[in-house]
């Protein structure tokens, strides 16, 4: 009789035992799930941490330029590049913050599509980065036209290359051509002059209202020739095209601002051609000017007419991460040059 009631507690005493191994094993399996997630969780946040430390933008110097009669700053020009150790900056991404006291604005990059719609009036031809476009000039009517092989857009000499935006067209093909125009600009022709191509052969010269130019070789005569077409539509200048100054007229970092608060790009150093029209990013080595418009004669502009003399400005170009770059000066007692040095 006892000997049953002794074997009776031992299976009760093991059941016990099994389900407090049980219980163990299912408290450590939910500790090692939680501790692996919270290692990879403080990793994460370490990571994101020095990127955000290490990362983020400076300011170099900043540039005005003021109206003809030098009365108002009405041109700003933001040389940046990355911190030191500093992670890619993506530019789309980056804003200016900029005040004089009274009124604040909030800057962002005018970046396009990558395509551009021509037209002459009547007909629109849209046209996108890296596509074969025929151009055919008739040397006997002096006019040039586009065409996809289904629309076609002509303009005679002396005539405007009307868009629904300010862009550049580009040979992309050197064994074609050369060189670049501005479209939404009147444009004049010329096809007796050989520059290129075949020896002894006329080419097409278009050129547009700055003095930019487009080569395509050896239709001079009056031909056709497939070019295959390079299109900015964003507020950008490469560095390639950067003669003339950060002011020139001619930049589509400035021809293609479109609203108050956009601001364009102007590539001064980049040697891995990181800094593109459609996504921007500098890293080590790069560096940039962010050009705005503060002021016009209108006076639509962030600061309406511009900046006055004897005004401190500040403000931040802030990057999607890192610390942001400081804009901080105070403007001279009175403008004696257009180009005035800044910050």
């Amino acid at each position: 009789m006892f000997k049953k009631k002794r074997g009776a507690v031992g299976i009760g005493t093991l059941i016990v035992f099994i389900a407090m191994v049980l219980v163990a094993a299912v408290a450590a399996a939910v500790l090692i799930n939680t501790s692996g997630f919270l290692q990879q969780k403080a990793s994460s946040t370490g990571r994101e941490t020095t990127q955000e430390v290490a990362s983020g933008i400076q300011v170099e110097r900043i540039v005005g330029k003021t109206d003809a009669a030098k009365l108002n700053i009405q041109q700003l020009a933001i040389y940046v590049s990355p911190n030191a150790g500093s992670a890619g900056i993506d530019l789309r991404k980056t804003r200016i913050i900029i005040s004089d006291g009274s009124q604040q604005a909030v800057l962002n990059y005018k970046v396009g599509d990558g395509q551009t719609t021509i037209s002459n009036g009547t007909n629109s031809l849209t046209i996108g980065d890296g596509q074969t476009i025929t151009i055919t000039y008739d040397s006997i009517n002096n006019q040039v036209s586009f065409s996809d092989g289904t629309t076609t857009v002509t303009v005679a000499n002396g005539g405007t290359i009307q868009d629904t935006e300010t862009a550049m067209l580009a040979v992309a093909d050197n064994t074609i051509g050369k060189g670049y125009i501005v479209v939404q600009s009147t444009i004049t022709l010329d096809g007796t002059q050989d520059v290129g191509g075949v020896t002894g052969t006329n080419d097409l010269i278009i050129t547009d209202q700055y003095g930019n130019q487009m080569v395509i070789y050896d239709i001079g005569s009056g031909a056709s020739a497939n070019v295959k077409l390079s299109v900015i539509d964003s507020a950008y200048t490469p560095a390639s095209l950067i003669a003339g100054g950060v002011f020139a007229s001619d930049k589509l970092a400035w021809l293609g601002l479109s609203a108050a608060t956009d601001y364009g790009i102007i590539v001064i150093q980049d040697a891995d051609n990181s800094v593109q029209p459609l996504y921007p990013t500098i890293n080590k080595g790069d560096m940039v000017a962010l050009t705005f418009y503060v002021g016009n004669d209108a006076g639509t502009a962030i600061f309406g007419q511009g900046i006055q003399p004897r005004t401190k400005i500040t403000g931040k170009v802030v990057p999607e991460f890192g610390a942001p770059g400081v804009i901080e000066f105070t403007t001279p007692t009175s403008y004696t040059d257009e180009i005035i040095e800044l910050q």
